[in-house]
């Protein structure tokens, strides 16, 4: 008896020839295929099968194209510029989405250690269905000492590790950190862990623990190669927020040590050119004392550049205080008006009839126009001129209300390869025109800082041997009452 009641009935003797049966002969009862039948199903089978493959290849590609998208997603929030930890904030979020998480542990050596989970019961709904917020991770020390070993080791092997209820991986670790693994698995509460090394070259620089709960699955081949590709990516974003940090701490360093020389030097140069003055009164004027007064005058101004160069460069938020263009435009080229006429120049000044408001950083508008008026009278040769217009321009769909100032001259011009460079502290052209006169190269580099801490622009046009145009632009401000 077979199963479910059938009788297997035995097959029927070969027949030979000569009476004699020549082959075995299949029974046909209905529950075996014929020949014919079973070659159809087998080109079933074979159809259905490569139906099959040509779906899951679809779904891989489909899942690559996926994580693809999502890790450009992750890597476009990663602003290196903002600091180690605005990547982590910024990309967290985006990485527990990517590689479909439960929750995310980001931790970077000496840094940041943030753990990125979704709200909720992940039993009650879909995981992408719920937001990922961002919480401070509290973790043991032990638990940190372990991760930094987990890291460097799997950075080295270029690995990365997993541990779940349904499979671990080995990739060389020693038996006791995998024990630990498996203990800090259970204790938070998580049944799949996907440890990512993140660094570049050489360097680990932090890791990322991905987790899963519930009945979930293992990370495929392609998430794991997703996560890895991001752990490169992310170690280089890190690495460059370093290197940005590092580069803010030397100028800030930069800035610290030049207000503090120039500090320093304020007080002694005064007392020179004190004592210069009381020597100018008892005994008869000399070319060595008037030698030490010019060498005291040069040394004070330059201290003064550098004074003004370092609050130029300070931090961001500073106070802004009301000013009149136009009316700081009219005084300083007044000032400036015996130099042109010494030099035979022609000076040109054009205002509006009307107030043009702006809000700068206190005495921003003497230093912007002191330099680019007097750079411009001091490099006009003899007979030159000198125009220094300002307008108020209306808003547009592109921006705000502005006020544009021109100053025009018609001097010896910049050559076209320094162009780029004249706003750089300390520049001064090799043009030998230029370096007849005297200065300190730091009168564009002051005008541009200010500028910009005005939240406006300029610029230069020059064509060497024919002359220069600067133009400054800043917001215009509510005229008062």
């Amino acid at each position: 008896m077979g199963p479910r009641g059938l009788v297997l009935r035995p097959a029927a003797a070969p027949r030979r020839r000569g009476g004699r049966r020549a082959h075995a002969r299949r029974p046909f009862d209905g529950l075996r295929p014929d020949p014919a039948t079973s070659a159809r199903l087998i080109d079933y089978v074979d159809r259905t099968a490569a139906v099959l493959e040509h779906l899951d290849q679809r779904h891989r590609v489909e899942q690559q194209l996926a994580l693809a998208a999502a890790s450009r997603e992750v890597i476009r929030r990663a602003d290196a510029r903002q600091g180690a930890r605005a990547v982590v904030e910024a990309c967290a979020p985006a990485l527990v989405d990517a590689l479909g998480a439960e929750a995310a542990w980001f931790h970077v050596a000496d840094g940041a250690s943030v753990i990125a989970r979704r709200e909720g019961d992940a039993s009650r709904g879909r995981r992408d269905g719920r937001p990922v917020v961002l919480v401070e991770a509290r973790t043991r020390p032990e638990d940190l000492r372990l991760l930094g070993r987990v890291t460097r080791h799997l950075w080295s092997r270029q690995e990365l590790l997993m541990r779940s209820s349904y499979s671990r991986s080995h990739p060389g670790l020693a038996d006791d950190d995998l024990a630990a693994a498996d203990a800090w698995l259970e204790r938070a509460g998580m049944t799949t862990v996907l440890v990512v090394p993140l660094g570049t070259l050489d360097e680990p620089l932090g890791t990322v623990v991905l987790m899963r709960s519930g009945p979930q699955r293992d990370w495929t081949d392609i998430e794991e190669q997703a996560a890895r590709d991001l752990g490169r990516d992310l170690g280089d974003a890190l690495h460059t927020a370093a290197v940005f940090a590092e580069k803010r701490a030397m100028v800030g360093y930069k800035e610290q040590l030049i207000a503090t020389v120039a500090h320093e030097l304020k007080n002694p140069i005064t007392a020179v050119l004190g004592n210069l003055d009381v020597l100018a009164d008892l005994i008869e004027p000399n070319l060595p004392l008037d030698a030490s007064r010019r060498a005291a005058e040069r040394m004070g101004a330059l201290v003064d550049d550098l004074l003004a160069l370092s609050e130029a460069e300070g931090p961001q938020a500073v106070p802004t205080e009301p000013a009149a263009f136009d009316e700081a435009v009219v005084e300083t080229v007044e000032l400036l008006r015996t130099a042109a006429a010494a030099k035979e120049q022609t000076l040109v000044v054009a205002v509006p009839s009307s107030p043009v408001p702006v809000l700068v950083p206190r005495g921003g508008l003497d230093r912007v126009l002191g330099n680019l008026v007097s750079n411009a009278v001091k490099y006009t040769p003899r007979g030159g001129t000198v125009v220094v217009d300002l307008e108020a321009a209306p808003a547009t769909e592109d921006g705000p209300a502005t006020a544009v100032l021109r100053v025009v001259d018609t001097g010896i011009g910049i050559p076209e390869d320094e162009v780029g460079q004249v706003f750089g502290a300390f520049v001064r052209s090799d043009d030998p025109a230029a370096r007849r006169e005297a200065g300190t190269g730091l009168g564009l580099a002051i005008v541009q800082r200010t500028v910009q801490r005005a939240g406006g622009t300029v610029h230069v046009d020059s064509v060497h041997g024919e002359g220069s145009t600067f133009t400054v632009t800043l917001p215009l401000a509510p005229l008062p009452g």
